[in-house]
């Protein structure tokens, strides 16, 4: 009973410790990433953060729904040889929902525990700096590379090989425009099953009418598929 008097407290302490040195890593993780807009303003000049940011923040959107996509080819064994191509792809193809997406980010608030602050949180600071920016240049980025194109299909087979090694050989790749297109063609001919069935339909057992049918009939509500 004694030792379990002692014990017990302690043990209290040392949950308090965690809980303080979580909150204090958070907080500096915080300010570094702070820190990081604060450069970048510097730099470009306060009035384009906030458009690069919403930019980077759909570029991760597409780049889940571009994962979903490479695991539906790997699974008919073949992958595309281009993925920043297939992510930007991805990007147009989710531009009728862009207004919503960033809605959803705007609305996000920083928590205790969080190691990045939140989008609104990140804009309303850099916006206070009103930084004009050092440097100017229209240009596309691309330009700073020989070769942009086949640095994004060398850099996609390396990220192949480092996660599946010897099991890529087993694989093929094919064109990162042609996997887009028919992924698109899938999700429109879903979009029409699901329309006529108004959205009364299991994805686990999809059916995708032939070319030639009919659309859905006016009045019916037509779903859509991201």
């Amino acid at each position: 009973l004694a030792a379990a008097a002692i014990i017990e407290p302690m043990r209290g302490v040392l949950w308090l410790m965690l809980v303080v040195g979580e909150l204090f890593s958070c907080h500096v993780s915080r300010r570094m990433e702070y820190d990081a807009d604060h450069t970048q303003a510097l730099l470009a000049g306060s009035e384009h953060f906030e458009q690069v940011s919403n930019t980077m923040a759909l570029l991760q959107v597409a780049s889940n729904h571009a994962r979903t996509d490479l695991n539906a080819a790997y699974s008919t064994g073949r992958l595309g040889d281009d993925l920043p191509q297939l992510i930007v792809s991805r990007m147009q193809s989710l531009s009728p929902y862009r207004q919503e997406i960033l809605g959803w980010i705007r609305g996000e608030k920083t928590g205790w525990l969080d190691t990045h602050p939140c989008h609104a949180d990140r804009v309303r600071r850099v916006a206070a700096l009103g930084a004009p920016g050092l440097f100017r240049n229209q240009a596309s980025s691309k330009a700073l590379f020989r070769d942009f194109d086949a640095l994004c299909r060398h850099a996609t087979q390396s990220l192949y090989r480092g996660l599946m090694g010897e099991e890529l050989t087993k694989l093929k790749l094919v064109p990162t425009a042609d996997l887009a297109a028919e992924q698109s063609q899938d999700r429109n001919l879903y979009n029409r099953v699901r329309g006529f069935l108004q959205a009364d339909l299991a994805p686990s057992r999809l059916l995708f009418p032939a070319d030639d049918c009919n659309d859905a009939p006016p009045g019916i509500a037509q779903a859509t598929y991201p």
